[in-house]
C-alpha cells in the first residue's frame, strides 16, 4: 500500500493506472520530440526499516543524476538532474535513508519543523497517520546530519501550519522563527524553506525572500526548466512503495502533466463558484 502522503495514489488504484498511462504517453512523446523532463525535484517524508531497500533501489536509479539543492543551478551537464528531499525530519531518516544516500553519494535536503525537534509530529496528532507516533529528529541529530556532506537542511516552519491560510503577521513568525532557530542549532545559514501541506500564496513568497531564503519548495507537480532563474520550487510528492514505474517515469518529469491538469481544474472551479480565500 502507498503512502498517504504519495499524491498518485490518493485517488484509489484505478485513478493512480490512469495517471500512470498519461504519464507513458507524456513520457514517449517526449523522447519522440527529443524534450527533456528538466529539473525534477522529489518530496519525501517517512522511510521505515520496511521501506529501506526499496528506497535503495530507487536511489541506485537515479544515482548519476542526483544532484544537490544548494547546486541545482549548477546542472547543465545532466539530461534530466533529479534533488531529493525529506519533510518533516524523521528521526527514521537516520537509519534508513543517510546511511544509504551517504554510500551511493546521493545529495539529499532535509527540512524540519523547528518547534517539534524530538517530538512526535503534532500536526498529526488523532490523524490515525501512519507517521503519527514517528518521533522527529532532536536538534542535536539535526547538528550532526548538518556536518554530512551530502545533507542540506532547511526550514519547514515552526509549526506546520498551511502558511497560505495565515495572516501576513503569523506567516512571518513562522519564517522569521524557524529560520533563526535552525541556524541556532546548525550553526550554519537555513536557506530553503519547504511550505508545509504545500500551502503558499505571492505574500508568502516574498516574505520569504525577505527573510533570506534563497528557494522555496512547494508541493506543485512541476519539473523545473533548466535554467532555473528564481522563485518557487516544484516538487513531486514520492514514497518507496510507490511501483517502480511510477517512480521512474516521475524523475523523467513524465507526471509534470498533473499541476497543469490541477491549475485548469482549479480555475474552472474558480469560475462556476467565484474567488476565495487564497492558499
Amino acid at each position: 500500500m502507498a503512502h498517504p502522503g504519495f499524491s498518485y495514489a490518493k485517488k484509489g488504484l484505478l485513478v493512480r493506472l490512469v495517471y500512470l498511462f498519461i504519464a507513458l504517453g507524456s513520457f514517449v512523446l517526449h523522447r519522440v520530440f527529443g524534450r527533456t523532463g528538466g529539473i525534477v525535484v522529489l518530496c519525501f517524508h517517512s522511510v521505515t526499516k520496511r521501506q529501506r531497500r526499496a528506497f535503495e533501489r530507487q536511489m541506485q536509479y537515479i544515482i548519476n543524476r542526483a544532484v544537490s539543492l544548494d547546486r541545482i543551478k549548477d546542472v547543465s551537464n545532466i539530461q534530466v538532474p533529479v534533488v531529493v528531499t525529506f519533510d518533516d525530519a524523521f528521526e527514521c531518516l537516520w537509519e534508513n535513508v543517510v546511511p544509504v544516500v551517504r554510500d551511493l553519494q546521493v545529495p539529499i535536503a532535509i527540512f524540519a519543523v523547528s518547534g517539534n525537534l524530538g517530538k512526535a509530529p503534532a500536526w498529526l496528532a488523532g490523524s490515525g497517520h501512519p507517521d503519527a507516533d514517528l518521533p522527529t529528529m532532536s536538534a542535536e541529530q539535526l547538528r550532526q546530519l548538518a556536518r554530512e556532506p551530502c545533507v542540506v537542511i532547511g526550514s519547514h516552519s515552526a509549526s506546520h501550519r498551511r502558511l497560505g491560510d495565515l495572516p501576513v503577521a503569523e506567516v512571518e513568525f513562522e519564517l522569521a522563527t524557524s529560520k533563526a532557530a535552525l541556524e541556532n542549532v546548525l550553526g550554519v545559514t537555513c536557506d530553503h524553506l519547504a511550505v508545509p501541506h504545500g500551502s503558499y500564496r505571492p505574500e508568502v513568497i516574498e516574505l520569504a525572500i525577505r527573510h533570506d531564503y534563497r528557494s522555496v519548495l512547494t508541493l506543485d507537480e512541476i519539473a523545473l526548466p533548466s535554467r532555473w532563474p528564481a522563485g518557487t520550487i516544484g516538487r513531486f510528492s514520492v514514497s518507496p512503495d510507490m511501483w517502480m514505474i511510477e517512480f521512474m517515469l516521475t524523475v523523467h518529469g513524465a507526471y509534470s502533466w498533473l499541476y497543469a491538469w490541477r491549475s485548469w481544474i482549479r480555475r474552472l472551479r474558480l469560475a462556476f463558484s467565484g474567488p476565495s480565500h487564497a492558499g
